[in-house]
């Protein structure tokens, strides 16, 4: 899996697999808006839950792991970066299935500086 070179640079990565299995960014969408819902409740079921949920979800449900679960202290949130079967990572907002090219990143929301970044 190759990692964009500012992600793996700029942030503190754990990979927790030797194989990543993946799938395209049109699937990854889908099991967003199919993962488990419930409501946005502050300090009880916020960011880092629906960060997690998706996480697990995309394992669980469907055995695909090629997913982060991102905690940026920077910008004090948790969100997901998802790399696809054409080598492209992206960030993926589980709160709204939707996906942001890294580039093109609102950098105050998502930071990519100094994450914990767990695969």
């Amino acid at each position: 899996m190759k990692i964009p070179l500012r992600v793996r640079l700029l942030n503190f990565n754990l990979f927790l697999d030797g194989t990543y299995y993946t799938t395209t960014i049109d699937n990854y969408i889908k099991m967003a808006k199919e993962a488990p819902e419930r409501p946005y409740t502050k300090d009880r079921f916020d960011c880092d839950d629906f960060s997690a949920t998706y996480y697990a979800y995309t394992r669980y449900a469907y055995g695909i792991n090629a997913v982060a679960r991102v905690i940026d202290f920077r910008a004090k949130h948790s969100y997901n970066l998802v790399h696809t079967t054409d080598g492209e990572t992206y960030i993926l907002e589980p709160q709204t299935a939707e996906v942001i090219p890294i580039q093109n990143r609102d950098k105050k929301l998502y930071s990519l500086i100094g994450c914990l970044i767990i695969w």
